[in-house]
């Protein structure tokens, strides 16, 4: 019998059985979601929790931050108060000269003024000075000390009576006039207030746009 040469093995099989896909070529498995899940790439971002170096880093500018607030605040307060105080002492200049009721005393304009002390005045008009109201009167003497004649209507009185204003009453006022140099010219002023207790007083008479004297007592 002739010996036949071995036949070729089949494709996919050795010579100790049938050959296996190497790992290297083996094709990956689909992975699949669990049912309800949701994938990776649209679950929502989560901010990682601030460390402890984190909330330092943070925190530390807080007591700056106070500092700074409270020193800006106390340069308002000083700046306010200087402002007042400012204010105030412009205020003061503006009152001008203060004197007693019955003292003399020179304005800027050169002018010698008097006020006396208050008086009561009847007015039998109910229409200036109601059943509730009292009436009173002050005399202002005004002395030209200039070189030049003034006019007396530019003298100008007002009243205040426990820190309100009083109404000034126009009757029986006399006409205006010139005050030579050297003359002098009295001037009646009447004013009304609720009847009753009434407290400090004060009449303030100015001429032209220089500044007032200010007489006080009480009523």
């Amino acid at each position: 019998m002739q010996n036949c040469p071995p036949s070729p093995p089949e494709p996919g099989r050795g010579q100790h059985g049938p050959r296996r896909p190497s790992a290297a070529g083996q094709a990956p498995e689909p992975q699949w979601a669990p049912l309800g899940a949701v994938p990776a790439q649209y679950q929502p971002s989560v901010r990682p929790a601030p460390t402890a170096e984190r909330r330092r880093r943070w925190t530390w500018p807080l007591p700056v931050l106070s500092v700074v607030l409270g020193s800006a605040l106390v340069l308002f307060v000083v700046c306010t108060a200087l402002v007042g105080a400012g204010f105030s002492e412009m205020d003061d200049a503006r009152q001008g000269v203060r004197a007693q009721f019955g003292e003399t005393v020179t304005d800027t304009s050169g002018i010698g003024l008097t006020v006396t002390n208050p008086r009561a005045y009847y007015v039998d008009e109910e229409s200036v000075v109601g059943p509730d109201e009292q009436a009173y009167e002050i005399v202002v003497t005004a002395v030209n000390r200039t070189q030049n004649p003034i006019a007396s209507s530019l003298i100008s009185v007002h009243a205040m009576v426990d820190t309100a204003p009083a109404d000034s009453i126009d009757v029986g006022r006399p006409t205006a006039q010139d005050i030579a140099p050297g003359q002098r010219l009295t001037i009646p002023f009447r004013f009304k207030v609720q009847d009753g207790p009434s407290g400090p007083m004060q009449i303030a008479v100015e001429y032209a746009d220089n500044d007032p004297v200010i007489f006080t007592g009480s009523l």
